[in-house]
């Protein structure tokens, strides 16, 4: 009886990216509300009724989607493929729907190197996020180079 009133949910790919026991929970909350696509994007501040600049913080030239933020802007694709060059992979940068698959089935993997790596892509969504916000509400200047040091000097 009790088993026919619960609701039946798909399993979700990215469990185990999410509920890895070596990221840090802040980086774990904004990696999770960046897979649900909750987080506060020009793109969805509009659908709000929220004016506010839609050019992308980084480039200031595209539209800030939340596609583009992740992994489609030239800077944040450049310090994703810097980490993943210094963790000793040579591929491709997809969209984030396939990041995110990629990497979920990277958190499944036994092992140290599969552990940093999974604690780098929520490390990495955690500081792009962080550096967006910066420039925007601060108005300062964002370097690259600067996130890619904080968070392999962390690791």
């Amino acid at each position: 009886m009790y088993v026919n009133l619960l609701h039946v949910h798909p399993k979700v790919t990215w469990k185990h990216l999410v509920l890895h026991p070596k990221i840090h929970p802040r980086y774990k909350f904004i990696l999770w509300l960046a897979i649900q696509k909750r987080l506060a994007i020009v793109e969805r501040l509009q659908k709000f009724g929220i004016n506010v600049p839609p050019d992308c913080a980084f480039s200031g030239q595209h539209l800030e989607t939340f596609s583009h933020l992740f992994f489609e802007c030239d800077v944040t694709r450049r310090i994703w493929r810097r980490l993943l060059q210094w963790m000793g992979y040579d591929r491709q940068i997809q969209d984030w729907e396939n990041e995110v698959k990629w990497i979920s089935q990277v958190a499944r993997r036994r092992g140290g190197q599969a552990e940093i790596t999974s604690c780098l892509f929520a490390m990495t969504v955690h500081k792009v996020w962080q550096a967006r916000k910066f420039i925007r509400f601060q108005q300062k200047p964002f370097l690259s180079e600067v996130i890619i040091k904080d968070i392999v000097i962390h690791i």
